[in-house]
């Protein structure tokens, strides 16, 4: 198993303003290099991690996003939303802990963890901590 795989599953949105209030919330964003003819057990792998982590304390939503164009670098694209960094790194650790997401030969994914400064409309938020 590769702590990579399991960490793709996850995505980035954080300190958000909601009706006035700052919040936590974090998001990591995740983009996958997915090889020729593996994006069938890219999405498969992402769906077994997605069911473990959508049980675990603090997550609260995840999308997984296709690209339109075949030859994209990215074929897709991964945002998971947590209630804070600290549940996000739990989540992760039990889910690497579980060892339950195979490793893709060829799968290269870049991801890191974010916070929301501004969306529409509203004033800067938190910092995500």
């Amino acid at each position: 198993m590769s702590v990579r795989i399991f960490i793709f599953v996850l995505s980035a949105l954080a300190v958000a303003a909601a009706g006035g209030r700052a919040t936590a919330e974090v998001s990591l964003i995740t983009v996958y290099e997915t090889p020729v003819g593996q994006e069938d057990a890219v999405i498969e792998s992402w769906e077994t991690a997605r069911d473990f982590l959508s049980r675990e304390p603090g997550y609260l939503s995840a999308t997984l996003y296709r690209s339109m164009r075949p030859e994209s670098r990215f074929t897709l694209i991964y945002v998971s939303r947590w209630e804070s960094r600290a549940a996000f790194q739990a989540a992760a650790q039990r889910l690497g802990a579980a060892r339950i997401v195979s490793e893709i030969p060829g799968l290269t994914t870049t991801r890191d963890l974010y916070s929301v400064i501004a969306d529409d409309g509203s004033a800067p938020a938190g910092d995500g901590q």
